[in-house]
């Protein structure tokens, strides 16, 4: 089958959305698709596309951020080309260009849903929403087929939101893969090692993006408050660079208790490294998709805010009895304090751990292309042609 798929970013970037986009097309051309990507000439730089076929639209100037006559012009031209590749299913993941399966990295979230009246788009990938609600025009919602969420607690939102559309539950798609069982304590060992964390300090591991300081701030504020533990803590910081990292933990006296790592690429390395992830709120695009899953498929519990995308794979429930981290009702620093305490006690790590293993097991992004790869074949059945490349 003839598939296309759009996305403006094909970077690697160093945080964990990564190539996720890619993943899923080099993942649906190994299950028999013939697969075209469309892109901007920029993204392509760093990016192996193995046997995916990409097509690169043209836009002018070298610089790496679009201004809104770019964007326009790259929708224009992402338009186009997914026209004239005239696909039997096309996938979007770019909140501009509309597609039978609609997917987009960026935009408001779930919450944003209530006030529009006009049929909600909701991404396959990235639980976000379109921001620019002009672009929602008549034409480009024809070419909608699915409302689709990562999990099943925004399918059940959605479905009483936009009952006339079709709701459907992905996954949430981690491509990490973890080491085996048996080898778990030898990698962490390597990582740490890697790191300079001490075998014997809690080390707490934050993605944070540089929109969410705030976030950052309250846990900062978090380890300053743990008396008596937080000389034995670790923070490994992701995101931020280092020398701003530094500068806010020097003002709560905890700079010899951080990691800051900038905007590594060693995700995987640090999450082995790490005995519990932290995901506070923040804006939308402050949230990093996949980052719970990918902690619960290295065996990493999280205390999230019940906000964070995958917030939902922590409470227990029928297919998960034991909780695989713990939630965050009200964004406080003694809440997150609290409840950092609670998982660091050994009794309560060592059961966190062990669920957040079982739930992970679940949450491979293999998994996820095996659903969409379902999901296309039955649309280009039930969808004719002309209707999709229109």
């Amino acid at each position: 089958m003839k598939v296309g798929v759009v996305t403006r970013r094909l970077v690697d970037r160093p945080w964990p959305q990564g190539l996720w986009s890619l993943r899923v097309a080099q993942g649906l051309f190994e299950r028999g698709h013939d697969v075209t990507m469309i892109t901007s000439r920029h993204a392509l730089h760093d990016a192996s596309t193995g046997e995916v076929d990409v097509i690169s639209t043209e836009l002018s100037g070298e610089r790496r951020a679009l201004d809104g006559a770019r964007l326009r012009a790259w929708t224009n031209s992402a338009r186009k080309a997914l026209a004239a590749l005239a696909p039997d299913v096309s996938i979007s993941f770019d909140r501009l260009v509309p597609a039978s399966v609609y997917a987009p990295e960026q935009g408001g979230t779930i919450e944003s849903l209530a006030p529009l009246k006009r049929p909600p788009w909701i991404s396959l990938a990235h639980r976000y929403l379109p921001m620019g609600r002009e672009e929602l025009d008549t034409r480009s919602r024809r070419l909608i087929d699915v409302v689709a969420a990562c999990g099943d607690e925004d399918r059940a939102e959605l479905e009483t939101l936009a009952p006339h559309a079709r709701a459907q539950a992905i996954g949430w798609g981690s491509d990490l893969t973890p080491p085996a069982p048996g080898d778990h304590a030898a990698h962490r060992r390597r990582a740490r090692d890697l790191l300079g964390v001490d075998d014997a300090r809690v080390a707490w591991l934050l993605f944070l993006s540089p929109r969410a300081w705030d976030e950052g701030e309250l846990i900062f504020e978090a380890l300053r408050l743990r008396k008596g533990r937080s000389e034995s803590d670790t923070l490994l910081l992701l995101g931020p660079s280092p020398l701003d990292a530094r500068w806010r933990a020097q003002r709560f006296g905890i700079e010899d208790r951080v990691v800051a790592m900038g905007r590594s690429r060693e995700w995987d390395s640090a999450l082995l490294a790490a005995d519990i992830a932290l995901a506070p709120g923040g804006p939308p695009r402050a949230r990093a998709r996949t980052m719970i899953a990918d902690a619960l498929r290295c065996g990493v519990p999280v205390v999230a805010d019940r906000r964070y995308p995958g917030a939902e794979l922590l409470a227990p429930g029928r297919e998960r009895p034991m909780g695989a981290g713990l939630l965050i009702e009200r964004a406080t620093a003694d809440d997150w304090r609290r409840a950092m305490d609670d998982a660091a006690s050994p009794a309560r790590l060592e059961s966190l751990r062990g669920a957040a293993l079982l739930t992970g097991a679940t949450l491979g992004i293999q998994d996820t292309i095996n659903r969409l790869h379902e999901l296309i074949e039955e649309l280009a059945v039930s969808r004719p042609s002309t209707r999709r490349a229109s």
